[in-house]
């Protein structure tokens, strides 16, 4: 299950890197790993999460949860408010690398070769 989130700058940010983090300015289904309540048995079923720290591999994690049998539910309150900061590896690393793109392509060549 993932619940809802919202967004707000850090007081700290530096006028570059304001253009790269604007605030969802609605509240959002949010997909990310703070906002995640799961079972031992759904983790189970989807496997481990990675203990490298790039976005690519929590990308790579929800692509194998869509692709389990696990339910996926959402509850629209807000129980997270995260933080846009000078340090955002989802908002500079993934991007910039092609983390993204890579992670889904190795799944779809996984799924390719291991069909179910």
């Amino acid at each position: 299950m993932f619940c809802a989130a919202t967004e707000f700058l850090s007081p700290e940010l530096t006028p570059e890197s304001l253009r790269t983090r604007q605030p969802m300015d609605h509240i959002a289904r949010a997909q990310i790993s703070s906002a995640l309540l799961a079972t031992r048995a759904a983790l189970d079923a989807v496997g481990p999460f990675q203990t490298e720290a790039d976005d690519g591999l929590w990308f790579s994690w929800c692509v194998r949860l869509i692709d389990s049998s696990a339910t996926i539910g959402y509850a629209d309150e807000v129980l997270v408010r995260r933080r846009l900061h000078d340090r955002n590896q989802s908002l500079e690393t993934a991007p910039a690398t092609g983390m993204w793109p890579a992670a889904l392509h190795a799944h779809l060549l996984q799924r390719r070769n291991n069909p179910s």
